[in-house]
């Protein structure tokens, strides 16, 4: 499970990343586990909510797939932002090991380098469909704000 060491390392990753200069080339190995690992939460979201809206999802029985549009949504580096960091004219390559049945390559470890426009309104589609999403917007205006 994500905690501040997390964000710490993930912090460092982002670092070095956005450090790479042309005419480097970057190989990322990214693969199961990393969603939960590479943890960098959007503004105004903190680490505590996340972790919490994430553990009433795993209690409400939703699937890596349904995690995974919720963490992208609310994240900095999943769903392609951690190839975002990258400085223009850097190339790279990403060897991904999947953990989810169909390899769905945006969805394995949140897809942090796999361009994916997440839609927020996936997001709460998968709250409303695990009967999360009237406490979320009820209670946590952080949530609400980044995925409204």
């Amino acid at each position: 499970m994500a905690n501040l060491e997390s964000i710490q390392s993930t912090t460092t990753i982002l670092d070095y990343v956005r450090a790479i200069r042309h005419p480097d080339i970057f190989i990322f190995a990214i693969s199961g586990g990393a969603s939960a690992l590479l943890v960098a939460p959007a503004a105004p979201v903190t680490l505590t909510e996340k972790l919490h809206l994430t553990t009433m999802l795993m209690r409400s029985g939703a699937p890596i797939q349904a995690l995974n549009t919720v963490r992208g949504a609310l994240s900095e580096v999943k769903s392609g932002g951690l190839l975002q960091c990258l400085q223009p004219g850097v190339v790279s390559a990403s060897l991904i090991l999947s953990d989810i049945i169909g390899d769905p390559i945006h969805m394995i470890g949140g897809g942090p380098t796999v361009p994916c426009e997440t839609q927020h309104s996936e997001a709460i589609a998968v709250l409303q469909r695990f009967g999360l999403w009237d406490g979320v917007s009820d209670q946590s205006v952080p949530f609400s704000s980044r995925l409204l």
